[in-house]
């Protein structure tokens, strides 16, 4: 149920954390980092933390926000979703299935 209000509601969600573009030594973007969480949120719920970075979903790099807003309107059909983070330093795969 979280799921469906996380994607059911575009505005709210919006409301709930802030994310901000992490810019590569290339220039690109290199995912998006949390800069705010609002405490009970389905971010909060969903274990993200203020500086983890989403850098790709299902494996797919998010380097842009359209590719970003692409990849959540997917996330409505999906049963599985794994996304590549980087936490404190390191990469790590976030697993959540679906049901």
């Amino acid at each position: 149920s979280e799921l469906t209000n996380l994607t059911s509601n575009l505005s709210s969600v919006l409301q709930q954390a802030r994310m901000e573009p992490r810019i590569g030594s290339d220039g690109s973007v290199d995912g998006f980092c949390f800069s705010n969480i609002q405490p009970g949120s389905a971010y909060e719920k969903f274990g993200f933390k203020i500086g983890d970075c989403i850098k790709s979903v299902n494996g797919e790099p998010i380097n842009s926000p359209g590719k970003a807003m692409e990849l959540y309107n997917q996330l409505r059909e999906s049963n599985f979703v794994q996304l590549g983070m980087e936490r404190d330093g390191r990469d790590e795969n976030f697993n959540y299935s679906i049901r």
